[in-house]
């Protein structure tokens, strides 16, 4: 078992409490358009978390109400504590001089869970980030995220079985979207996913789905 970070117990319980608030199985039966969201998204060194990828970049957003809670926007970069390989730089913006003096990822955990909080949690393709996110946090608490989710991906192939692909570039081009924001930027892609949700509720409505049960 992994020793426990500087803070030891008491910090490892408040991580365990702040994740807990995502079991409320009252999530799962209110109104997508009046529940707590949090999209997310993360840049990273790479695609394979078990092969020592790292996280450099996490952006959030919560939706409330039906509407983005703009003063919740948030960015962190992480050192990975090795350098990041060049395309990704040409990819994302972000260089090994703009994360040599942030934290690893595994210390800013506390933070980032205490931003999820009782909500359900929003991204693109989000078994990706859930993969590096649940890998941290169980390496360094043993604890993994809980959260219901949704993914702009699959209500995209829901809705528009013909649209032949559901890069979320597709599908912000679909929603007349494309180029609001920037990315590959973890803040950027975040804000991009939760405007283009909202965009969508009207089309779940249409179907008669308004709450996450109600897709399930």
């Amino acid at each position: 078992m992994p020793l426990l970070p500087r803070g030891g117990c008491r910090q490892a319980e408040q991580v365990r409490r702040e994740l807990g608030l995502g079991k409320d199985r009252t999530l799962f039966y209110r109104r997508l358009d009046e529940v707590r969201l949090v999209c997310l998204d993360l840049e990273t060194t790479g695609l394979c978390p078990e092969r020592g990828d790292e996280i450099i970049a996490f952006g959030a957003v919560a939706i409330e109400g039906g509407q983005i809670v703009w003063e919740s926007c948030v960015q962190r970069l992480f050192n990975p504590g090795r350098p990041i390989p060049p395309a990704i730089s040409r990819l994302t913006g972000i260089t090994n001089a703009m994360v040599q003096d942030e934290p690893g990822f595994g210390e800013a955990i506390p933070e980032v869970v205490a931003r999820l909080g009782r909500a359900i949690l929003l991204g693109h393709c989000l078994h990706f980030d859930l993969a590096f996110l649940n890998r941290k946090i169980k390496a360094r608490y043993q604890c993994q995220v809980v959260h219901p989710t949704l993914d702009l991906r699959e209500l995209a192939r829901l809705l528009y079985p013909d649209l032949g692909g559901y890069s979320l570039d597709r599908i912000l081009t679909k929603l007349g979207l494309a180029g609001r924001y920037r990315r590959h930027s973890a803040l950027g892609d975040a804000l991009a996913t939760a405007e283009a949700f909202l965009l969508l509720l009207n089309d779940l409505a249409a179907r008669g789905i308004y709450s996450l049960a109600d897709l399930q």
